[in-house]
């Protein structure tokens, strides 16, 4: 293992694995970026967060465009229900305790 992948598993900062998680939704990550991000999250809670944030916007384009695909027309889909708001809100909420815990 070369010493810049050493630093990089034992000392990486907030900024980097905040890059390195949105680079991990565009690109497969070296093994030594998988270990460093798994090692950074275990003792951050903050990019845990991030990585759940993420994911959370990820699903919700996704479904999105699936929505637009299915011949929803955007004013259709456009404005959300107070029910889809709420499911939204204590999604949230449950994925900021889990990761409080």
């Amino acid at each position: 293992m070369r010493w810049r992948d050493a630093k990089l598993i034992l000392a990486l900062k907030c900024d980097e694995s905040s890059r390195l998680t949105s680079a991990s939704f565009d690109r497969p990550l070296t093994m030594v970026e998988r270990m460093a991000l798994a090692g950074h999250r275990l003792v951050c809670g903050q990019c845990r967060k991030l990585l759940l944030q993420l994911q959370f916007l990820r699903e919700a384009v996704r479904r999105r465009e699936n929505d637009l695909a299915a011949g929803s027309s955007p004013t259709e889909t456009g404005v959300l229900s107070i029910a889809a708001r709420d499911q939204i809100r204590r999604a949230i909420r449950q994925a900021t305790r889990r990761d409080e815990d």
